[in-house]
Order: C-alpha cells, then structure tokens, then sequence
C-alpha cells in the first residue's frame, strides 16, 4: 500500500510555491518543501504535467493511475480533505497508460529522485501532541471519504439501513 503517493500533494499539482502552504502546514518544516529542494521537487512535477495535459488529466491522476499500473496487489490510498479532490483522485483509474507512458514516467521520476529528506530531523519524535493532530486530521479524511463514496454510490440510505449496497 503505497503511503502519500501524491507526496504529500506535490504531484497534485497545485503548489507552485512554500507561500502556497498554510503558516501551521507541517510541510513548511518538511525538507523537501523548502529552498531548492521545492524548486527540484516542483521541476519534476512540471514534468509530469507534461504528460498528464496530453493524457488529458491532472499531474495527481496521472501519479496515481501510475501506481494502479504497478500490479494488481498496488492499492494507493491517498489521503484528501475535500470531496472534489476524492472525486478527481478516483478518475485515475480511468486512465490507461501505455507500456510507453509508464516508461517516460520511470525516467522523469525514478525511485529516489525527490529531492529533500523524507522528514526533518527528529522528525519521527514527535510529542504525543503533535501526534493527536494528524490523528484527527486522519479521521476527519476518513469521514470525507466514506462520506463522498456514500454520495457517489448513491447508498446512503442503504448503507444507514445496513443493507447491501448493489455495486455497479
């Protein structure tokens, strides 16, 4: 299970500078969202806008019908707080990718080609404050996502009911 497959939101496309980013976002303090590490990370993400306007899709659909492509045992679960963007994360799997497709991918972003640490130093100890935080923001996705799925399936009523729901 692939975790942050949109790093974070940088391949959502939508960051274009750290300014871009909330005063209390914890990216702020993540090294891969500061300095010349944003500039390398966001040269890559030009890139896969590339190739995502000629798919017709946006650089995150493009990063996560990639994933999908890896195999049959690949689920990416990317995590959002807004149903519009659950509804543009679940069109990847929509999109087709070429043997090609998937190649020029591998060689814009091959394994490790982010620039930056993964977290900032002593970032992994965190105090049990710090650590609720994303804990809630997590349940607050989790709601969003259940709620959105309830929506786009139609199922509400049947869900609250406790009955099957009957898939497409």
């Amino acid at each position: 299970m692939p975790y942050s497959p949109l790093g974070r939101g940088f391949l959502s496309g939508r960051y274009r500078s750290p300014d871009d980013f909330a005063e209390d976002d914890f990216r702020r303090t993540n090294p891969r969202f500061q300095g010349e590490n944003f500039d390398r990370n966001l040269e890559l993400v030009d890139r896969v806008r590339e190739i995502a306007d000629e798919q017709g899709s946006s650089p995150g659909q493009l990063a996560l019908a990639w994933v999908l492509h890896q195999g049959e045992d690949i689920v990416p679960i990317p995590g959002t707080k807004r149903v519009a963007y659950l509804e543009e994360n679940v069109g990847a799997a929509e999109i087709e990718l070429s043997p090609e497709d998937l190649r020029r991918i591998d060689a814009i972003m091959p394994a490790g080609a982010a620039s930056g640490e993964r977290y900032p130093e002593g970032g992994m100890a965190r105090s049990t404050a710090e650590r609720r935080s994303p804990l809630r923001e997590r349940a607050v996705e989790l709601l969003l996502v259940a709620e959105a799925l309830d929506r786009l399936l139609g199922s509400k009523r049947a869900a609250s009911r406790g009955e099957a729901l009957d898939l497409p």
